[in-house]
């Protein structure tokens, strides 16, 4: 059942389920239930950017590249 639950989960879960597999213990089937919506109902307290950190970095190291010029 938990294969099923993390292979069917959106791509914003990726890092969580990697850590999860990190864990010592694998998380029982309501630990993993539960740190899942806890995780989700984070991500929904968060304020949505429209640049992602990757591109924000690019953006940043040209920026610090331009002024040396």
């Amino acid at each position: 059942m938990k294969k099923i639950i993390v292979h069917g989960l959106r791509p914003e879960f990726n890092e969580l389920i990697t850590a999860i597999r990190g864990w010592a213990k694998a998380p029982m089937l309501e630990e993993l239930e539960n740190t899942l919506a806890n995780q989700e109902a984070l991500d929904k307290q968060l304020p949505k950017d429209s640049v992602n950190d990757e591109e924000a970095l690019f953006r940043k190291k040209n920026d610090v590249g331009a002024r040396s010029l």
